[in-house]
């Protein structure tokens, strides 16, 4: 990963803050871009609004990010991750482009063959996104290349004995995410197999979704009770 400071900006002090792309939420981060001495920079902060549930939860998730980077480094249209030197902020390029759903009329068969090629290189590392259904990770570059962003929700083969039971279905999820963007913004280019991908959801998905539905609200709650615990709403 390259280096461009090993103190990272907080909350705002030394004016490098370009905008809050994202504010804060329960155990979410803050998302800004900030210009660090000429590189724009992504920034997921954990550190605001911070609770002792939220800082443990995001220590794991900058962890799990920073190794989803670094396995997918030198890949085109991934962007690279930058050291910060604090375990609750993830810092990566900034990738100049447009979320794929806001610019149909750049969504060309050519972009869609090369987003597959990312996606498929990006499997090949034994990876899967985990949340390209919220198409928004998908951006077009202004070249019209595609690129793939925020890998808050990545598993990776190796990083426990249970990923290698969803990886495969996690991966077709992906692919049915791409497939999706097609849908909804392109569907004269849909072809047959994409069609029936996106008809077919397998029993393990159906239980990965459940879980990861199940278990967000969990954490929330669990951040809201440590806010109001932190500012003595608890007792």
């Amino acid at each position: 990963m390259s280096e461009a400071r090993t103190q990272t900006t907080g909350l705002g002090d030394s004016g490098r803050v370009m905008q809050v792309l994202r504010p804060a939420e329960a155990a979410r981060p803050e998302v800004r871009l900030e210009d660090w001495d000429g590189l724009l920079v992504v920034v997921k902060d954990y550190r605001v609004n911070a609770t002792p549930v939220k800082l443990s939860v995001g220590k794991y998730l900058v962890a799990r990010e920073t190794a989803a980077h670094k396995r997918l480094a030198g890949l085109e249209g991934i962007s690279e991750a930058v050291e910060t030197g604090n375990p609750y902020v993830f810092a990566s390029h900034y990738v100049e482009g447009w979320p794929a759903p806001e610019v149909p009329d750049r969504l060309t068969p050519a972009f869609f063959e090369q987003l597959y090629g990312l996606v498929a290189a990006i499997h090949s590392r034994g990876m899967a996104h985990g949340d390209l259904k919220r198409l928004q990770n998908i951006l077009v570059r202004p070249d019209g290349r595609p690129a793939v962003v925020d890998f808050g929700a990545a598993i990776m083969s190796g990083s426990n004995p249970l990923v290698a039971l969803v990886l495969g279905y996690i991966q077709d999820d992906d692919l049915r995410a791409v497939a999706k963007l097609k849908q909804r913004h392109a569907p004269h280019l849909l072809t047959d197999t994409e069609r029936q991908l996106l008809a077919h959801r397998p029993l393990a998905e159906r239980v990965w979704r459940w879980l990861r539905a199940y278990l967000r609200p969990q954490l929330q709650r669990l951040s809201d009770a440590g806010e109001a615990n932190r500012i003595g709403l608890g007792a």
